[in-house]
């Protein structure tokens, strides 16, 4: 199945959940 896994890493461009400064930089205004 790490085979797949990888396939399936290599396929998504980036990862669904943000980093942990993202938040911040989203909650900031402007």
């Amino acid at each position: 199945s790490r085979w797949a896994d990888r396939a399936r890493l290599t396929r998504t461009p980036a990862p669904a959940r943000p980093g942990p400064g993202a938040w911040r930089a989203s909650a900031l205004p402007g």
